[in-house]
């Protein structure tokens, strides 16, 4: 049996949610099956304290309908993904069931997340399709791709595990990209960045494998001092890479290469965030430029920044949108 809502959308949750109250719950969430959807909220939200709406990640893409529980009851939604499609651009996208909404009053089919809505070209009071496939989940996926092959939109995926040292929240707009590289190998990196002391946004491997550390809207401990506030770390995104500078003293004394899939895949996640972020790709810097006093940092040591210009030019063409895995 499958379940349309076609009609005029808003979007809600999040801190900047200010027609949310601090203590409006979430009809679909609770502490029994928070766990499941935790990749939803912002880090503040922690084990044991009550869930709140305002306490969603505005960039994630969630949902609330005027479900019918007696067609789809809550626990089977928050299990589920719904389809979420612009009519008049085609993309489309998968979103998770949070809430039940909107109002009645307000005429409105669908609440979408800030970055659900940004993400397919949607304003309040546009006309949004939602699809619910009850009998048909595993068809989601192929659905997501043939949509995706038909418009302009590409996919990246990424493997998210959390750090553990961060600040919540900025005290900054981001301003600018921050490329690194690490001095050592995935799984190594891997643990240094989940770890204590340093922290980064996104790492990306040798092998084109992106992983996601610590939220964009939270503050990574990557950049160190620097040179201006604009590329301090509450003003940018750090991208680490998998990579070994020259080492004579470890028996090192050649740069290693870049490889072509790896520079092609900052290069998609690059395009992304600027499109995400309204930035440019004049705003993304190498550590070595922005470190404070200047040769602090050679990171990335000879990194193509030619070829990943190149390649953000590309990708450019399409509009990216990042998924877990």
């Amino acid at each position: 049996m499958e379940i349309r809502f076609r009609g005029k959308m808003s979007t809600f949750g999040g801190p900047a949610d200010t027609g949310m109250s601090p203590t409006e719950g979430l009809a679909l969430v609770n502490q029994g099956n928070f766990n499941s959807v935790r990749d939803y909220f912002l880090s503040t939200q922690t084990a044991g304290t009550p869930v709140r709406g305002r306490k969603l990640n505005p960039d994630k893409f969630y949902i609330a309908c005027r479900w019918n529980y007696q067609e789809t009851s809550k626990a089977f939604l928050i299990s589920t993904l719904v389809t979420v499609r612009n009519p008049i651009n085609g993309m489309v996208a998968t979103a998770k069931p949070v809430d039940w909404g909107p109002n009645l009053n307000t005429g409105r089919v669908a609440d979408l997340s800030p970055g659900l809505a940004h993400f397919l070209h949607l304003g309040t009071d546009d006309v949004v399709e939602v699809t619910l496939s009850p009998g048909a989940q595993l068809a989601l996926e192929d659905e997501i791709a043939d949509a995706a092959a038909a418009t302009s939109v590409r996919v990246l995926r990424y493997t998210y595990k959390q750090a553990e040292s961060f600040r919540h929240g900025r005290t900054e707009t981001i301003q600018n990209i921050i490329v690194h590289s690490t001095d050592g190998r995935e799984s190594g990196d891997v643990a240094t960045l989940t770890g204590p002391n340093v922290s980064v946004h996104w790492y990306v491997t040798r092998a084109g494998k992106i992983y996601h550390f610590v939220d964009n809207s939270d503050t990574a401990f990557h950049a160190g001092v620097v040179t201006s506030s604009e590329y301090s770390n509450a003003a940018t995104i750090g991208i680490e890479q998998e990579h070994f500078d020259p080492d004579p003293q470890h028996g090192r004394p050649n740069n290693e290469d870049w490889p072509e899939i790896q520079i092609t895949t900052v290069a998609n996640l690059c395009t992304f965030l600027c499109q995400r972020y309204g930035l440019t790709e004049n705003q993304i810097h190498s550590h070595a430029f922005v470190a404070s006093p200047p040769g602090r940092k050679q990171d990335p040591f000879g990194y193509p920044f030619d070829q990943l210009k190149a390649e953000m030019e590309q990708a450019s063409a399409f509009t990216w949108v990042a998924q877990p895995v």
